[in-house]
């Protein structure tokens, strides 16, 4: 085809330039000829197509005629296949025909063999049923017979057991009778003893006397004591239990506290031992005693009769420059101006605060200088005040209402102050900084308890046991009377009486001259002085008289018994006391022994002295 378009070509071409026509006659020519050629090929083009679309029906026509034998085949074979098949299963049908014959003879016979056994085997039974008939008829004879007898014994035992009823019912009523009667014995005994308590009584000597009124009334003066010398009863346990401890109770033992005696706390008597004062020596301070917790209920006596004595035995002590920390001073008003004291004023109580800070402070200050100058052998401020005489002494912070102070901050000025404190409370003790703080009625959230791992817990009377196990890790300061305590000294809990002195004996006891310590550069607020007025607030209670405890003694058991001095003096010189003559010449002899009595005596005698007419008799 390409061939032919090609020779169409140039024949045109060659009879256009050999005949050389015109231009549109030529284009004509070539025209027409194009037109015919494309018939050409598209008749060309139609005669391929039809040719492939009969080649293709062939194809399709050949196929179905294999499909077809294939079929056939198939179909032929299957029968085949079903017709062995059904020879198969008929085969098999036979075979299990048999098989099931075969079974039911079996399971003949074996019913067979089944029935003749059942029937043996109920034999068998009926003849083992009478054989137990026969044995329970003998355990039914022997239980009724071991039920006679347990009857018999039952009979027996109970008996004994009303016998034995008896007898402990008439036991219980003769313990019953033993215990009532000790108990009125002991009840009687009591009584007599709070009506007469062991009294301390102040010789002429300075020293003091244990006594009970009652043991002497009615004994001839051939026996008492001679002259105004001194009579102890040897009673510990008495000692242990009073229930009040007199105004100047202790005051002998502070009046002669020697220089480097330590710090007082209280007096105790032990077993088989005379009275001794409880102290915390300078060797304790340097170990297990660095700091005191002071605890105690409303009135229980914190101030007065235990931080004051501590302050008045440090002020004595002369190794203590003494920083007495309070809103008010009342209690501690007769310290102030001393050479060796600080009276720090707390007008607001974030001012606290800022005395723990510049505690700790000091603390680290004098670590430092302990590293510094003491040497290798000296690890302590004690240690190094042996070595150099001229360093500061120790610092004692006595801080009376700590708790008030606590309750008083919100939360998160509180969690400072407890921080600051159990930071000085762990490192003080090496620094000789030392810190006696007291609280009211403790509970757990004003109470410090990470420092008081570090610190001698004191404990007065407490508001309840729980307060009790707070501080001592026990119960028992709740039923403690004023004037007791109760110390966890690391020995074990140790029991004593408080020192109780008046203000005006507190101010009697540190008066005196005092070496005046370095200053140990505590930086503290404002410090605090007592106006004119207070100086001399206490001196105005009715003084302690210089008597003879033998006056005490015969006065006592007469309270009551009339309305004046004048009548008492009658009365006893009725009752064969002599020597107190009823023309009134010895009215001032027990004017003193009142006076006494009213100061030290118990409530019940206080109020029959008062009763009195006249009283407090300024003559």
């Amino acid at each position: 085809m390409r061939m032919r378009r090609i020779a169409f070509f140039l024949t045109l071409s060659f009879i256009v330039s050999a005949c050389a026509p015109s231009l549109d006659q030529a284009v004509g020519v070539v025209n027409e000829a194009t037109r015919v050629a494309n018939q050409r090929i598209q008749l060309t083009s139609d005669a391929a197509m039809r040719h492939a679309e009969a080649t293709r029906e062939a194809q399709a026509s050949a196929q179905a005629t294999e499909d077809k034998v294939v079929a056939d085949v198939t179909a032929t074979r299957m029968a085949a296949e079903s017709q062995a098949t059904v020879a198969a299963l008929s085969a098999a049908a036979t075979k299990e025909h048999e098989m099931a014959l075969l079974a039911i003879a079996q399971a003949a016979s074996a019913a067979t063999v089944a029935a003749e056994s059942t029937r043996v085997e109920a034999t068998a039974m009926a003849e083992f049923a009478q054989a137990e008939q026969a044995v329970a008829a003998a355990q039914v004879a022997n239980t009724l017979l071991t039920l006679q007898q347990q009857r018999a014994t039952v009979a027996e035992k109970a008996a004994n057991a009303a016998m034995l009823r008896d007898i402990r019912n008439g036991a219980l009523i003769v313990v019953l009778f033993v215990a009532s009667v000790l108990a009125l014995f002991y009840g009687a005994v009591w009584a007599w003893k709070q009506r007469n308590p062991i009294m301390i009584v102040p010789s002429p000597q300075g020293d003091t006397t244990l006594i009970r009124p009652n043991t002497f009334t009615y004994l001839p003066r051939a026996a008492l004591p001679a002259g105004n010398s001194a009579t102890v009863i040897e009673d510990t346990g008495q000692w242990q239990v009073l229930t009040s401890t007199p105004v100047g109770f202790g005051l002998p033992y502070l009046q002669q506290w020697q220089p480097g005696a330590g710090i007082a706390l209280g007096v105790v008597m032990p077993a088989g031992k005379s009275r001794q004062v409880l102290r915390i020596t300078h060797a304790m301070l340097e170990r297990t005693a660095a700091h005191v917790l002071v605890c105690a209920k409303t009135g229980g006596g914190k101030s007065q009769s235990m931080l004051r004595p501590m302050t008045i035995s440090m002020i004595r002590d002369g190794r203590f420059t003494v920083y007495i920390v309070d809103e008010t001073h009342k209690d501690f008003g007769m310290f102030a101006g001393l050479p060796n004291v600080r009276s720090v004023l707390i007008e607001q109580p974030e001012q606290l605060i800022e005395v723990m800070q510049n505690a700790y402070q000091l603390i680290v200050a004098r670590g430092r200088q302990i590293a510094e100058t003491g040497g290798h052998n000296v690890t302590t401020w004690g240690e190094l005040m042996q070595v150099d005489a001229g360093v500061p002494k120790r610092v004692a912070l006595v801080v009376d209402e700590f708790g008030n102070v606590l309750k008083s901050l919100d939360s998160r000025r509180r969690q400072e102050l407890m921080t600051l404190t159990e930071q000085v409370a762990s490192r003080g003790r090496a620094s000789g900084v030392h810190l006696f703080a007291g609280i009211q009625d403790p509970t757990n959230r004003d109470y410090p308890t990470g420092a008081r791992r570090n610190m001698l817990a004191v404990a007065l009377p407490l508001q309840d046991d729980t307060a009790s196990r707070l501080v001592l890790n026990q119960g028992g300061a709740e039923h403690i009377q004023p004037g007791q305590m109760l110390v966890a000294a690391p020995s074990g809990l140790i029991r004593a009486n408080t020192i109780y002195l008046s203000g005006e004996q507190a101010r009697q006891v540190v008066e005196g001259e005092y070496e005046t310590l370095p200053d140990p550069g505590l930086s503290v607020p404002a410090l605090w002085q007592p106006p004119r007025a207070m100086q001399r607030q206490e001196s105005a209670e009715i003084p302690q008289p210089i008597l003879k405890p033998i006056d005490v003694i015969e006065v006592l058991p007469f309270l009551g018994m009339g309305r004046s001095r004048t009548a008492l003096l009658t009365t006893m010189e009725e009752r064969g006391v002599t020597g107190w003559a009823k023309n009134g010449e010895n009215i001032g002899r027990m004017t003193d022994a009142l006076c006494w009595i009213a100061n030290n005596g118990t409530e019940q005698q206080r109020q029959a002295v008062q009763a009195l007419r006249g009283y407090p008799w300024d003559a």
